[in-house]
């Protein structure tokens, strides 16, 4: 699987985690639980931005090492955020989170954990490897640079 479609499939997997946060925000009842509520409700928009920018054609509107930059930080922040949401959910099935506590594992929850765990084991990649490339200066495969003399 090349860098590219983890790319866009760790795009995807970060717009179903938002999706579901929103889901549950909207019609779950969670818009009243305080603090869990706002969080939800962050989750989802953060979410849908961090997936719009990795859709996005950086490379075409930025420099390359700024693209790498760029792609690397915002599939760093879907794993943050995609990692995040399992270990907030892990904590609130075993005991509690800002006084919230979660029981059973509905369909939303197994819709969660999916999209979640993908997003990191195909995010995760593309921002090790975007930020390596961003911070060495070199380009993506098939990319050429300047090579300059003396």
């Amino acid at each position: 699987m090349t860098l590219r479609m983890m790319r866009r499939l760790g795009a995807i997997a970060i717009l179903a985690v938002g999706a579901v946060h929103l889901q549950q925000y909207l019609g779950g009842g969670y818009r009243s639980i305080p603090t869990i509520g706002p969080l939800f409700l962050l989750n989802a928009v953060s979410s849908g931005v961090i997936a719009i920018g990795l859709l996005a054609p950086i490379e075409r509107m930025l420099h390359r090492r700024r693209a790498e930059l760029m792609t690397g930080l915002l599939a760093g922040a879907g794993v943050a955020i995609a990692g995040g949401s399992l270990v907030a959910l892990f904590v609130s099935e075993n005991g509690t989170l800002f006084g919230f506590s979660e029981t059973g594992y509905r369909t939303v929850i197994v819709l969660a954990i999916i999209a979640e765990a993908l997003a990191v084991v195909l995010l995760a990649p593309v921002a090790a490897v975007s930020l390596k490339r961003a911070a060495s200066g070199s380009s993506a495969p098939g990319m050429t640079r300047a090579v300059t003399t003396p």
